[in-house]
C-alpha cells in the first residue's frame, strides 16, 4: 500500500513538473510562441514609422537586432543618413508585408521566423521605399529577433542607405 501511494506521488509530481514546463514563461518549447506575440512586424511598424517621422535614432537603433547593434560601427550614422536621405514633408507611409520564412532546423522545437515587410513613404518631395527583414522568432539566439536588414531607397528602387546583419539567416557581408 504504502508503495502504491509512492508511486502515485511521483507520477502525481512528474505530472505536475511536465506541465509547468509547459506554462512556464522562461520555456525553450514556449518561446518561439511568446516571440510570435512579442515581436510581431505589426506591432512594431507604427514604432518604425513614428521613429522615422520624427527622426529618432535611439528608437529605430532599438530595433535592430544584436549582430547589427555589435557589428554596425557606424550605425548611429547610417540612421542619420536615413532621416537626412528622406527630403519633404512626409505625407504617407504604406505598409506591405511580403514573404515569409520559418526553418525548424534542429528537431527539437528550434525554429526562425522572418517576414520581409515593405513601406512606401510619400514625402511632398519624392516617393522613397523601405525594405526591412524582421526576425519574429529565433529561439536559437534571441537577442537577434527585430530589424536583420533595413534598406532605404529612393523612387526608382536604387539603395540610399543599407543596415544588415553580418552574420546569420539574412545577411550581408561587407
Amino acid at each position: 500500500m504504502q508503495y502504491r501511494i509512492m508511486w502515485a506521488f511521483r507520477d502525481f509530481v512528474i505530472a505536475i513538473l511536465t506541465m509547468l514546463s509547459f506554462l512556464l514563461p522562461f520555456s525553450t518549447l514556449l518561446l518561439p510562441y511568446q516571440q510570435e506575440v512579442n515581436n510581431s512586424p505589426d506591432k512594431y511598424m507604427p514604432v518604425i514609422e513614428q521613429a522615422i517621422r520624427t527622426e529618432n535614432v535611439a528608437d529605430l537603433e532599438s530595433l535592430m537586432c544584436l549582430n547589427i547593434r555589435k557589428n554596425e560601427k557606424e550605425l548611429t550614422q547610417k540612421i542619420e543618413t536615413v532621416y537626412n536621405s528622406i527630403h519633404g514633408e512626409i505625407k504617407d507611409f504604406q505598409w506591405e508585408k511580403g514573404f515569409q520564412s520559418s526553418g525548424n532546423t534542429n528537431g527539437y522545437g528550434g525554429r526562425i521566423e522572418q517576414q520581409d515587410i515593405n513601406a512606401t513613404i510619400t514625402t511632398t518631395q519624392s516617393t522613397y521605399h523601405l525594405a526591412i527583414v524582421w526576425e519574429t522568432v529565433n529561439n536559437y539566439q534571441p537577442d537577434e529577433t527585430k530589424i536583420r536588414a533595413f534598406s532605404l531607397m529612393d523612387e526608382t528602387y536604387q539603395n540610399i542607405v543599407l543596415i544588415a546583419a553580418t552574420n546569420g539567416i539574412h545577411s550581408w557581408p561587407e
